[in-house]
């Protein structure tokens, strides 16, 4: 008891002149003056860049809102645009298209008239796509809005993973990325599974520049969001919350597998575990974002909170887990993980990566603020810093 005492005095102190990067968020210390909600952008533009509000860690550069009859984003100047009347987040020779879960008809794809089906975006590279998908372009955006419970598969063969929405093999260019946005004005883009999924969304298939922002994913699936065999994929601003798997499987919110250079920033996760255990199963796999191998990959600015009491003093649970990592002599398992709050997890981040950089996280933990050990793969202790 008094060395996990002594442990959080440490971290308290360590992080108190740092107090901008949790604060605000999950934490009741005070934000200084310049970054007020803790998101790391500031209304001077010192750290990350402009804040477009200093009282939202969800607003960042990006976003979009609709306000006074209008659409606007936040600019990277920390204001916001013109407003329109229609959103236009296209890029390139791009198009923007309308997707509403909850119309009762299915249109075409406008902001006048969305369609109600993802089947309507969901997309395949090549010739193989399924009768009825859209291949989306570099530079295509897509506004989603109401709850989404659809089964969508990338092939025919019921064994292979089934899906609530699916991206395979698009690639776009940092330039004109391909966009999922969450519909300003509207219900909230909520991707749930009622009925049990492999992976709610997956982007898989060497898809390269994809984002998502300020969706929602919740449901019965081993994974909410999955990013894998893919590059340079962004999530931002979700809300992911009570995925619920397989005791069998590795259940998380979120996972990235051997997927390079992707990054989840300023999201909100919340009790993702499989219930089993609250009925006497006993698995480790409880995370809410977990890596398997894959470099480069970033997990910054998030809140990962547990709050089910059963689950706050079940056996296992992390924040951040990195499992199977690559070898000691390379930097295939790389990962970053900063500026964090864990809140609720028996342990806070474990890895077993080699060039684990993981450092001004904050976390209320229950058995280990780091754990660097075998998380069911070997690990390498090489080029770490905590």
């Amino acid at each position: 008891m008094l060395r996990h005492l002594a442990l959080i005095i440490l971290i308290l102190s360590s992080f108190t002149s740092a107090a901008a990067q949790y604060c605000g968020r999950d934490s009741l210390l005070t934000c200084p003056t310049l970054d007020s909600d803790g998101d790391g952008y500031t209304t001077t533009g010192v750290g990350l860049g402009y804040d477009c509000d200093d009282n939202n860690w969800q607003i960042v550069p990006g976003v979009w809102r609709f306000n006074g009859g209008q659409y606007s984003f936040c600019q990277s100047n920390g204001t916001w645009s013109t407003g329109t009347a229609v959103p236009v987040a296209s890029s390139g020779s791009g198009q923007t298209f309308f997707v509403d879960c909850d119309a009762v008809t299915n249109g075409s794809g406008t902001h006048a008239s969305p369609w109600n089906t993802l089947r309507m975006v969901a997309t395949m590279s090549g010739a193989n796509t399924p009768v009825g998908w859209r291949n989306l372009v570099a530079g295509d955006a897509v506004f989603i809005a109401g709850t989404c419970d659809e089964e969508i598969d990338h092939d025919t063969n019921p064994a292979n993973d089934s899906y609530n929405f699916v991206i395979s093999g698009e690639i776009a260019t940092p330039a004109n990325p391909i966009k999922f946005i969450s519909w300003p004005n509207r219900v909230r883009g909520h991707f749930k599974s009622l009925v049990y999924k492999s992976k709610i969304v997956e982007v898989l298939g060497g898809s390269q520049y994809i984002e998502f922002w300020g969706l929602e994913l919740s449901g019965l699936g081993d994974y909410g969001l999955s990013f894998a065999d893919s590059a340079n994929l962004t999530a931002r601003t979700m809300y992911i919350h009570d995925v619920d798997g397989v005791i069998t499987n590795n259940n998380s919110g979120m996972a990235f597998t051997l997927t390079t250079g992707s990054n989840v920033t300023h999201s909100l996760f919340l009790n993702n575990y499989d219930r089993a255990v609250l009925t006497g199963g006993a698995t480790q796999n409880l995370r809410h974002i977990v890596l398997f191998q894959g470099t480069g990959n970033v997990v910054n600015y998030n809140v990962l909170k547990y709050t089910n009491a059963e689950i706050l003093n079940a056996e296992y649970g992390a924040g951040i887990g990195y499992k199977h990592g690559s070898t000691a002599l390379t930097t295939n398992s790389v990962f970053s993980a900063f500026n964090n709050v864990v809140i609720g997890s028996a342990f806070m981040i474990e890895t077993g990566a080699a060039g684990s950089n993981i450092f001004n996280n904050y976390g209320e933990y229950r058995d280990a603020c780091l754990s660097y050990r075998d998380v069911g793969g070997p690990y390498y202790p090489n080029n770490l810093l905590f």
